[in-house]
Order: C-alpha cells, then structure tokens, then sequence
C-alpha cells in the first residue's frame, strides 16, 4: 500500500503552483485596471467638454455676479451723495431758518429800542 504521506518531490511544488496562481489573479486584476482606464479615457473627452463647459459656465456666473456687485456699489454711492445733498440741505434749511428768527428777533428788538428813544421821531421809527 503507497503511503499518504507526500514525497519530497511533491512537496516544493504547492506552493509553486500557490505562487503561480496569486501571479494569474495579479495579472487578471491588472488586465481588469488597464481595461477600465482604456474605456474611460475614451469616454473621458466627454468628461473634459463637460468639466470644461462647467469651467466656463462657472467662470460666467463669476463675471456677472462682479457685475451685479459693481452695479449695486455705484448705486449704494448714487444713494450716499443724495442723502449727503439732502441732509445738507436740512442742516442749511435749519441754519437758514435760525438765522431769519434770529433777524426778525433783533429788528423787533432795534424796533422797541428805538420806539423808546428820543430820535425816533428822527429815525422814522413808529
């Protein structure tokens, strides 16, 4: 009867044929890779229109919302130099209207004063 147990010669070749077959899987892997980088390089000008079409739609969208801003600032200015105008004009308008009372207070008062003097009469003050 032939002994079960594995003679010398049998014994190096497992894990040569182990070896051997980690190299096909490696191979198979690598063939796989190689395959799904070719098929994606040729959809891959597609992808670069769209990346670029992206790119400039972006870039589009960049200018116009520097335009936007840029319309906005110039307006926020327009607005500025109005209220600047008018709240001048008020501080003038109150100045102006202070300066009248003010006026008309000393006319009433070289009035009274000069109706109590004795040239008034001269002056022709009532």
């Amino acid at each position: 009867m032939p002994s079960l147990a594995l003679s010398d010669e049998a014994i190096p070749l497992a894990p040569v044929r182990q070896e051997e077959a980690v190299e096909k899987k490696k191979k198979r892997a690598i063939g796989k890779k190689v395959g799904r980088k070719a098929k994606s390089s040729k959809g891959g000008d597609l992808g670069q229109e769209q990346d670029s079409l992206d790119d400039r739609e972006e870039h589009q969208a960049v200018k116009d919302a520097e335009a936007k801003s840029e319309v906005l600032r110039k307006q926020r200015r327009e607005l500025e130099a109005k209220f600047e105008y008018s709240n001048r004009m008020y501080i003038n308008g109150l100045y102006k209207k202070e300066l009248e009372e003010e006026i008309f207070k000393l006319k009433e008062a070289l009035v009274i004063a000069g109706a109590n003097s004795p040239k008034s009469e001269e002056l022709g003050l009532p």
